[in-house]
């Protein structure tokens, strides 16, 4: 990504939905995605590390070609579980939604 604070992006969603490998900068708004499973996402450090982020890339390349392609289509279904646009607009409306008197 190439911003610290962007939300997410529909180029990340697409390769995620798609099951490609994905490399994302560990920036401050992306940590929720660690919790609803995106395990398999390359986290590489933030861009004013010039030389860190170089290293991350080369060692998550070189992890990523020992692994079975098929190790990124949990991803596909993480996208539609939680990011597909009727899934996004549902959450919005319950977040608008009066709710019950206790």
């Amino acid at each position: 990504m190439t911003s610290r604070y962007e939300g997410l992006s529909l180029a990340m969603l697409s390769a995620l939905s798609c099951g490609l490998p994905a490399f994302l900068t560990d920036v401050p708004v992306f940590p929720f995605l660690r919790g609803h499973g995106f395990d398999e996402i390359g986290w590489v450090p933030g861009t004013d590390s010039p030389e860190r982020l170089e290293e991350a890339l080369k060692s998550a390349l070189a992890a990523w070609a020992l692994r079975p392609a098929e190790v990124c289509f949990r991803q596909r279904d993480l996208v539609r579980e939680h990011f597909y646009e009727p899934v996004q607009i549902e959450k919005i409306i319950s977040a608008y939604r009066p709710q019950p008197a206790v």
